[in-house]
């Protein structure tokens, strides 16, 4: 359940199915911003959860994320999503190819971001992320 939220928060929209890049060329630089190539780490804190999300945008055109969550509620959980990704004028799309979570393989999102130096915003969300 959180999974989605955070699919909310993150990305912002809704997800669908494509193709996988599983090789190691370098995607098409007209469709694939470089400032956004590399890992990213967001971390957020409250009196009762925590949060921990790193996301990997690569060169060939895939991605990852894992997100750790703990509540005091219901206690720890790992989340991950991986497939490809595209940009078009400041627009990041994300295709779900695996999902520890099976409701989110097959999605399409598309969200607004923003490179400034080290710092990643996507979106409307409240996380921002930095370069490792």
């Amino acid at each position: 359940m959180f999974g989605m939220a955070l699919v909310a928060i993150l990305l912002s929209v809704n997800f669908s199915a494509c193709g996988s890049d599983d090789n190691d060329e370098p995607a098409d630089p007209s469709t694939h911003d470089s400032a956004l190539v590399g890992t990213w780490e967001a971390h957020e804190k409250g009196n009762e959860y925590s949060i921990d999300v790193t996301m990997t945008f690569n060169a060939n055109g895939s991605f990852s994320v894992v997100e750790d969550y703990w509540d005091k509620a219901s206690g720890s959980e790992r989340w991950t999503m991986s497939g490809s990704w595209t940009t078009s004028e400041n627009i990041l799309t994300v295709r779900v190819e695996k999902s520890s979570d099976p409701d989110d393989i097959g999605m399409v999102d598309a969200t607004h971001y923003t490179v400034q130096g080290n710092l990643l915003i996507l979106g409307e969300d409240d996380l921002v992320y930095t370069r490792k």
